[in-house]
């Protein structure tokens, strides 16, 4: 089974998830007055230290779409570009080409602790090395490594405690 092959199921599996749910709810999706009700809402989650089978992209889609909540929501809560937002969901790329700030910023608004962003960061990094979408394994190791550990820096400069302890 090819890398696209894998991307394709997965996608697929997501939108029959999204489509069961459809079905099941009655109510729509809630509509934010501000950025600031969407962040008040997010932050009292539990923090999520589970880490799903899923490379990180598919996991923060799915936390995202389980909250309801649009890709423009979270970009504007966040003050980024909401194309920024869809690189990181996106499943063609892996995560640490993308900037470290971003992702701790998404690990910080949907409650997501380290030991959660560095599985799920492992899984893509799986998922792209047995798919052939990876050149050079030693190189991709150094840069996942060195990409996590300032993941967990910028987390501890924001002294978010509670996602790093």
């Amino acid at each position: 089974m090819s890398y696209q092959d894998e991307l394709d199921d997965l996608n697929a599996d997501i939108l029959l998830e999204l489509y069961r749910r459809h079905i099941k709810s009655k109510g729509k999706a809630p509509t934010f007055a501000s950025p600031a009700s969407l962040l008040s809402l997010l932050k009292k989650t539990g923090v999520r230290k589970d880490a799903e089978d899923l490379p990180l992209s598919s996991y923060l889609r799915r936390v995202r779409i389980d909250a309801d909540v649009s890709l423009e929501d979270i970009a504007a809560a966040l003050g980024l570009p909401s194309n920024l937002l869809g690189q990181l969901e996106a499943n063609y790329s892996v995560p640490w080409t993308v900037p470290p700030s971003l992702v701790a910023d998404v690990a910080c608004l949907f409650r997501l602790h380290v030991k959660a962003v560095e599985a799920l960061t492992q899984n893509s990094y799986q998922i792209a090395y047995f798919s052939g979408h990876m050149s050079d394994r030693e190189l991709s190791t150094q840069l996942m490594s060195s990409w996590l550990a300032e993941v967990r820096l910028e987390l501890e400069r924001r002294e978010a405690k509670d996602l790093v302890d």
